[in-house]
C-alpha cells in the first residue's frame, strides 16, 4: 500500500479476479464510502464530504467496480451485486477491519443493500442515499450512456459540479474518463435484483436519505417501515443530483446519526451479561423458547431469539417470532384513546354513558364512571371472566356484546375511589373508539397505529397471523415439562387482551414511545399524552404480591401503564401473560432505554413470568443498578 504526500494510503485488493482500489484517511470509527454510478472515490473529495468527515471517521473510500482506478471489465456477471458487496469486504479484510459504518450513494446505495443482505455482520451501521430497493428498469440509462460521448459526458458533469462552486476542471476530468461499456454492463446487473423481500432481516442501524424530488423519495420513505431499525430524511428541493451536492445538509445528517449508533452501541462484555440473564431464565424455568429486544437512545441495539416458538416442529424463536401480547394490549388501547382525546373527540372526564348510553349496572354508581377511569383501572369495575359461553350475535359488535353483559354486576368499590385491574374497563374504552370513530376495533387499530408503525407482523385479529411466524405457548405439565397449549380469544375481549405482535415489532413501538410520539417524522400522539400517560394516578395493591419480584414498578398506574422508581431512574412498562406465553415491555424514559422480553411458558404464580424477571435484570444491568 503506497503513502501519498497527503496521508492518504491508497492500495488494492483482488476479489473474484477483479482489482479494486481504494484509499483510506482520517481517524475513528471506521466510514466506508461508495460513490455513485459513473463517478468515482475522488467524488467524496471534490464534493467536500473527505474533508468534513475524515477529523472523526477513518474514512475508507472505494472505487467501485468498473469506475475509478478499479478494473471495469464489460461482462455484466462480473458485476453480480453479491461480487460487489464481496468487494467491500474484501477492502475490509485487507485493512483488518471487522465492521464498518457504511454510505453508499446511488450506486453506492445499491451495494450497500447487497452488503447488509449478504455481509450483514461487516456493518456497524448503513446510510443509503438516492436508492430504492427494488429493482428497476435501467433501458433509458443505458441507451443515454451509448450516445453519449467522454467529452459530452465531462462537459454535463463540469457544469453541474460547477454550478454547486466545485472543481469543473476536476469534474470534466473525472467524468470524461468514464468508461461507458463498464457503466452499461453494471446497470444490466444491478438493475435486475430487488432487495425489498430481504428488508425485514437487516437489523442495523440504518439511516435512509433522498431528496423531495428524487425519484426514489417515496419507495426510500416506505421501506424505512419495512426495515426494523430505520429512520428517513428527506432533503425538501432536492433532486437525486442536487441532494448530493448538500454537503453540509447530508454532513450534519450523517454525523448525528453515527453519533447516536455509536452512543448507543453495546460492548461485548455487556452483550455477553445480557445473555447470561437469558439462559439463566432458560435454565430456572422449562422456558422453550426467548425473544429479546433492546432499544436504546433510539436505536435497537439487540434483537435476538433464543430456543424454540415451537418445540414438536422444531422451529426456531427469532425475533420476528409473533406472540399474543395478551395485557400489554391494554396500553395500545389507551394510546389509540388519548390519540382520540387530542382532536378533543374523547373527553377523558366525561360519564362512560356519554359515548356508550346502552351501558348500564345493576349498581347505580356506573353511571359515575369515566373515561379517565376505566384507563386508570379507578372505575370500580370488577375483573370477572368475560361469559365465552354466551353466544355471539353477528348483528351486534362483539364490544358492544362486552358491555352490555355487564347489566346484572355489581361495582366492587365506588369510582373513582379504590384501583382494581379490570380487563372488563378496556373492553369498554374499545367499545367507545367504536362508536366515535364508527369502524371496527381491530381495523381501526391497523391503520391508525400498526400499519404507521411499521409493525407489519402483528394485527389484533389471530387468524391474520403468519403460521410460520407463531409462537405455541406452553405451560407446566404435572411432570413439569412444557405442555403446548392453543390459543384462544374472544372478540370482545380484544382490546384488553388480543394484540399479537413480534419483539421486532415491538421495537417500533417503543422507539415511538421514546421519542414522545414520533417516529420517522410522524407524529401519532403528542408528548403531554404520552406524559399524562406515564404519570402516577393510583398506587396498586400489588407490592406485597409482586413486588419483590418486580420491584416498585408494580407500585403505581397511570393511564394504560405501570409506572415507578428505582435508584432515582423512573420507570414504565405493562406485562402480558396467557395461554402459556409472558410478554414484557419496559421503559426507562428518562434514560432512552426500552427492554422488551418474550418466552413462550407460563406457570400462573407471581414467582413464575421469566420474560418478566429476565427483563428487569436486564434493565437494572443496563442501569448500573447492582442486583440486591
Amino acid at each position: 500500500m503506497e503513502k501519498q504526500p497527503s496521508d492518504v494510503l491508497s492500495g488494492f485488493v483482488e476479489n473474484d479476479g477483479v482489482r479494486i482500489h481504494y484509499e483510506v484517511e482520517g481517524e475513528g470509527p471506521p466510514l466506508v464510502l461508495v460513490h455513485w454510478l459513473t463517478g468515482s472515490l475522488q467524488d467524496w473529495r471534490v464534493v467536500g464530504y473527505a474533508d468534513a468527515l475524515k477529523a472523526n471517521y477513518r474514512l475508507i473510500l472505494i472505487d467501485a467496480r468498473g469506475h475509478g482506478q478499479s478494473d471495469k471489465p464489460h461482462d455484466p456477471a462480473a458485476y453480480v451485486l453479491e461480487k460487489q458487496a464481496g468487494d467491500i469486504v474484501a477492502v475490509l479484510d485487507k485493512l483488518g477491519v471487522d465492521k464498518a459504518h457504511y454510505f453508499g450513494y446511488s450506486l453506492g446505495g445499491t451495494v450497500g443493500w447487497a452488503v447488509a443482505k449478504y455481509f450483514p455482520d461487516r456493518l456497524s451501521s448503513l446510510i443509503i442515499g438516492g436508492e430504492a430497493p427494488e429493482n428497476f428498469d435501467p433501458s433509458a440509462e443505458i441507451e443515454r450512456d451509448r450516445t453519449l460521448t467522454h467529452s459530452q459526458y465531462g462537459r454535463d458533469a463540469a457544469s453541474v459540479f460547477g454550478s454547486y462552486g466545485f472543481s469543473e476542471t476536476k469534474a470534466y476530468q473525472l467524468y470524461a474518463a468514464t468508461d461507458f461499456q463498464a457503466v452499461i454492463a453494471d446497470l444490466q446487473a444491478f438493475s435486475a435484483e430487488n432487495f425489498a423481500p430481504d428488508l425485514p432481516d437487516m437489523r442495523m442501524p440504518i439511516l435512509l436519505l433522498a431528496g423531495a424530488y428524487d425519484e426514489d423519495h417515496t419507495a426510500l420513505k416506505a421501506a424505512t417501515n419495512k426495515l426494523p431499525n430505520a429512520t428517513f430524511a428527506s432533503l425538501p428541493g432536492h433532486d437525486h443530483v442536487t441532494a448530493f451536492m448538500q454537503t453540509d445538509l447530508v454532513v450534519e445528517l450523517l454525523t448525528k446519526f453515527l453519533a447516536q449508533v455509536e452512543k448507543a452501541a453495546l460492548d461485548d462484555a455487556t452483550t455477553a451479561k445480557i445473555e447470561t440473564i437469558v439462559k439463566q431464565a432458560m435454565t430456572d424455568y422449562p422456558v422453550p423458547g426467548f425473544e429479546l429486544c433492546i432499544v436504546k437512545d433510539g436505536q435497537v441495539v439487540y434483537n435476538k431469539g433464543f430456543g424454540l416458538a415451537n418445540v414438536a416442529s422444531n422451529r426456531p424463536m427469532t425475533p420476528q417470532s409473533v406472540s399474543t401480547q395478551a395485557s400489554i394490549s391494554k396500553s395500545l388501547t389507551a394510546m389509540a384513546v388519548m390519540q382520540l382525546v387530542e382532536p378533543h373527540k374523547i373527553d377523558l372526564d366525561k360519564p362512560v354513558t356519554a359515548y356508550l348510553p346502552y351501558f348500564t349496572m345493576a349498581d347505580p354508581r356506573y353511571k359515575d364512571i369515566t373515561v379517565r377511569m376505566l384507563l386508570s383501572h379507578m372505575s370500580g369495575l370488577p375483573d370477572v371472566p368475560i361469559p365465552w359461553d354466551a353466544p355471539l350475535d353477528p348483528t351486534i359488535d362483539p364490544l358492544e356484546q362486552a358491555v352490555r353483559s355487564l347489566s346484572d354486576e355489581q361495582l366492587i368499590s365506588a369510582p373513582g375511589e379504590a384501583w382494581n385491574y379490570s380487563g372488563w374497563g378496556y373492553s369498554m374504552l374499545g367499545a367507545i373508539i367504536v362508536k366515535v370513530i364508527g369502524e371496527p376495533f381491530e381495523s381501526y387499530m391497523h391503520q391508525r397505529w400498526l400499519e404507521p408503525l411499521g409493525m407489519a407482523n402483528s394485527t389484533f385479529v389471530m387468524d391474520e397471523v403468519d403460521p410460520d411466524l407463531y409462537v405455541t405457548g406452553y405451560i407446566s405439565a404435572e411432570d413439569g415439562s412444557a405442555a403446548a397449549m392453543e390459543h384462544f380469544v374472544d372478540p370482545r375481549d380484544v382490546p384488553a387482551a388480543g394484540l399479537w405482535s413480534s419483539c421486532d415489532d415491538m421495537t417500533r413501538w417503543a422507539r415511538l414511545m421514546l421519542n414522545k410520539g414520533e417516529l420517522n417524522g410522524r407524529r401519532l400522539l403528542q408528548p403531554e399524552s404520552i406524559n399524562a400517560m406515564w404519570t402516577s394516578v393510583a398506587s396498586t395493591p400489588w407490592m406485597d404480591a409482586l413486588g419483590p419480584w418486580y420491584g416498585p414498578y408494580v407500585g403505581e398506574y397511570g393511564l394504560g401503564w405501570y409506572v415507578g422508581e428505582k435508584a432515582g431512574h423512573r420507570l414504565t412498562g405493562h406485562a402480558g401473560a396467557g395461554d402459556g406465553v409472558n410478554t414484557h415491555i419496559q421503559f426507562a424514559p428518562d434514560d432512552g432505554l426500552a427492554v422488551i422480553a418474550m418466552d413462550n411458558w407460563l406457570k400462573p404464580d407471581p414467582e413464575w413470568y421469566p420474560a418478566g424477571f429476565a427483563a428487569f435484570d436486564v434493565m437494572d444491568l443496563l442501569l448500573g443498578i447492582k442486583p440486591q
